[in-house]
């Protein structure tokens, strides 16, 4: 993510998310469509006051909602999926 996303931390320990575009770019939802890099960054703001494993879970538990359960068929991953949080 982008250098103005991680100025909104006020210069405290901000996490860092870096990872592929797969997360962002699987198709799924009720519509079809890419999940896309702004949903992906309102996850992530939603979601990094807690700890990792939850973040995890929360990222997750999207992902295959989105891929699985807005049609009576799965979407197939598209792409490779990487995303890593850290501190810094």
């Amino acid at each position: 993510l982008n250098s103005d996303f991680m100025s909104g931390f006020g210069g405290q320990h901000a996490p860092a998310y870096p990872g592929s575009d797969g997360f962002a770019d699987q198709f799924g939802g009720p519509a079809g469509k890419r999940f896309k890099t702004g949903e992906l960054k309102h996850l992530i703001l939603d979601s990094c006051n807690v700890d990792l494993q939850v973040q995890q879970r929360i990222l997750e538990s999207t992902l295959d909602k989105w891929i699985n359960n807005f049609s009576e068929e799965p979407y197939e991953q598209i792409d490779d999926i990487t995303l890593l949080a850290f501190e810094v």
